[in-house]
C-alpha cells in the first residue's frame, strides 16, 4: 500500500489533481444540469426536510459542485475516514465494478466526488454513470437533505433514456454512516431495466448490488435481520442482505 505523508494538504490536492486529470484530460468527460423533481430515492434512513443549495451555474452546463480543496479530517460520525480513501486498497475496489479502465476511473472520481462534498454532513449526492463507456448520465449534488436524495424530473428523464436504449446503468450515492445499501435503495432498481447500484460510505464500505426480481416487503426485511440481531447494526444487515439476495435473486456484494 502507497504511504501518504503526513501533510495532508499537500497529499489530497495531489489526488484531486489527478482526479480532474483522469476527468478532463484522458476521457473527456464535461458539465451537466440538473433541476428538481419529486421522485425521492430512500438512502440509509427516511426522509427530513432540507434548504436548498442550487449552483445556478449548472444551467450553462458546467460542473456546479465545489471539490473546497484541502479539506482536513473532522471529527464526528459522518466524517469521510479520508486514510482508508486515499489508499491504493480503495482505489482498486472500482476495478471490481468494471474492467474497463476508464469507466472504473470515472466511477471512482464520482465516489470521491460526493464523499468530498460530504464530508462531515448527513446529506447524500446521487450519480448515474454508463458501464458501457463511463459517460455520466446525470446526477444529482444540490440537495441537502438527511440521509436521501430526491430524485430530480431530469434525472429520471436521463436514466429512463440511456435504460430503454439498452444502456448498463451504475447509480451510485454515499451513505454517511457506511451502512449497506436500504431495501429502498434496492427496491427502486425496478423502476428501471438495466441498472445496478453502489453505495460509498465515509468509512471507506463500498457495497454493490443488483436489481431484484420482486419487490423486498418490510416484514421480508425484519424477518432477515431478526435473524442476526446478536450482531453489530452493518454486521446484521450485511448478513440479512445476503439472506435476501438467495430469496430475491440479486447479488449483494461487500467490496
Amino acid at each position: 500500500m502507497k504511504k501518504y505523508s503526513e501533510d495532508w494538504f499537500m497529499d489530497y490536492a495531489e489526488h484531486a489533481v489527478r482526479a480532474i486529470d483522469i476527468e478532463t484530460h484522458r476521457y473527456e468527460l464535461r458539465g451537466w444540469i440538473t433541476k428538481n423533481g419529486r421522485h425521492i430515492l430512500i438512502g440509509e434512513d427516511s426522509g427530513g426536510k432540507s434548504g436548498k443549495s442550487v449552483d445556478k451555474k449548472r444551467e450553462s452546463g458546467i460542473i456546479g459542485e465545489k471539490e473546497e480543496l484541502p479539506r482536513k479530517i473532522k471529527n464526528g460520525s459522518y466524517a469521510v475516514d479520508w486514510s482508508v480513501i486515499q489508499s491504493e486498497v480503495y482505489s482498486k475496489k472500482f476495478s471490481k465494478i468494471s474492467s474497463d479502465e476508464k469507466v472504473a476511473a470515472s466511477i471512482e472520481v464520482r465516489a470521491k466526488w460526493a464523499l468530498n462534498n460530504r464530508d462531515g454532513k448527513k446529506s447524500e449526492e446521487l450519480y448515474a454513470v454508463s458501464l458501457n463507456d463511463g459517460r455520466e448520465v446525470s446526477r444529482i449534488t444540490d440537495q441537502n437533505y438527511d440521509s436521501a436524495v430526491k430524485r430530480t424530473s431530469k434525472f429520471t428523464r436521463e436514466l429512463n433514456s440511456a435504460d430503454e436504449s439498452g444502456e448498463k446503468i451504475l447509480l451510485l450515492h454515499n451513505h454517511p454512516r457506511g451502512l449497506p445499501p436500504s431495501i429502498g435503495d434496492i427496491n427502486i432498481l425496478l423502476q428501471n431495466q438495466n441498472v445496478s447500484g453502489i453505495t460509498v460510505g465515509h468509512n471507506g464500505s463500498i457495497y454493490r448490488y443488483t436489481r431484484p426480481k420482486k419487490e423486498i416487503s418490510k416484514s421480508d426485511w425484519s424477518i432477515a435481520l431478526r435473524k442476526y440481531r446478536k450482531y453489530s447494526d452493518v454486521t446484521s444487515m450485511e448478513k440479512a442482505l445476503t439472506d435476501l439476495s438467495k430469496d430475491f435473486g440479486f447479488e449483494f456484494e461487500i467490496l
